[in-house]
């Protein structure tokens, strides 16, 4: 990862899948529920950070889920290229995908209150 921060390059990530999907703020911001303001706040570097929730409907607003998008993002950013994971992920049944999607949350959380362990 470079100098910036993981968010900045988590929007960057963002911003670039919307314009390869040849969407635009307004068109993600109907695709994804969030107001057209919060995106252009959150692409102009504005809204500093963007919670959880904000991501998961970006995600789904570009056709991901969020540990998908995530993963993806991850790749493009980093260069991350564990296909053994992507493979088991999407071999997951649904509702083990949702106990997944809830442990990432729990960790998000954690890890915005500094409680995370390594």
């Amino acid at each position: 990862m470079s100098d910036k921060s993981g968010m900045v390059e988590l929007i960057e990530f963002t911003r670039r899948e919307m314009l390869r999907q040849g969407l635009n703020q307004n068109e993600l911001a109907e695709r994804s529920g969030l107001d057209s303001g919060v995106i252009s706040r959150i692409f102009g570097g504005r809204q500093k950070g963007a919670e959880l929730a904000s991501i998961e409907k970006l995600a789904h607003g570009l056709s991901y889920g969020l540990i998908s998008f995530l993963m993806v993002a991850a790749q493009s950013i980093s260069g991350f290229q564990d296909v053994d994971l992507i493979e088991t992920y999407q071999q997951l049944t649904p509702e083990a995908r949702v106990l997944a999607l809830e442990f990432v949350r729990m960790l998000a959380e954690r890890s915005a209150r500094g409680t995370v362990r390594s």
